[in-house]
């Protein structure tokens, strides 16, 4: 059975930053595999649900509460905004869903309130405050696991905080299938290839 997962991201979508491409496709891999996935994030003042998923090329099917910043000089005003919202929503029936986020301050809040909680991070945090907020997190029985995209990330964390909730999710891809097609080009057979993202605006319009 599929799992109801609240994903906070507190950033401004739709947005060409990679941030923002790789939560909407994680939400998508979510859905895809069975689980019924929320976005929770902040959305550009004109933009539409539809506008949204259209602009990031995948299917209109994931529940999401889109706020409208309230400052856009302080993305830190609108995500504390987010969290009270959510937890007033969903605090009656937390024990059904498990909160995301990428965001140390937001788990902490939750596990307050006594969600489960699973936290992804990409880096060891370099502000001591929230090394010692990390430490604490790992330690609550809501806490259920620390996600990394890599093996190797996985590995580091595991040595320097001595981990043992942790999981390996790579970011969420669309696997799609390309003709190859052979050019001659002086009665030689040259492939040309292209690696990178298909997302409208990260330059393969210009190839």
């Amino acid at each position: 059975m599929g799992k109801n997962i609240i994903y906070i991201h507190p950033f401004l979508f739709p947005s060409t930053k990679a941030n923002t491409v790789q939560v909407i496709k994680m939400c998508s891999a979510f859905k895809q595999i069975g689980n019924e996935p929320t976005l929770v994030s902040l959305k550009q003042f004109k933009s539409t649900k539809d506008d949204i998923m259209k602009f990031y090329g995948v299917k209109n099917n994931i529940n999401t509460h889109f706020f409208l910043p309230l400052n856009i000089f302080s993305r830190n005003l609108s995500k504390y905004i987010i969290i009270v919202v959510i937890i007033l929503k969903y605090f009656l029936s937390r024990k059904k869903y498990i909160i995301y986020s990428r965001d140390i301050k937001i788990v902490k809040f939750f596990l307050k309130f006594d969600f489960k909680v699973l936290l992804e991070l990409h880096s060891i945090p370099k502000n001591i405050n929230d090394l010692k907020i990390l430490k604490k997190i790992l330690k609550k029985e809501n806490f259920l696991k620390l996600i990394f995209i890599s093996k190797e990330l996985d590995k580091y964390f595991k040595k320097k905080l001595n981990l043992k909730k942790t999981v390996v999710s790579p970011d969420g891809i669309e696997v799609i299938k390309h003709a190859k097609k052979k050019i001659l080009f002086k009665n030689k057979e040259v492939f040309i290839s292209y690696v990178g993202s298909f997302h409208k605006g990260k330059g393969v319009d210009f190839l």
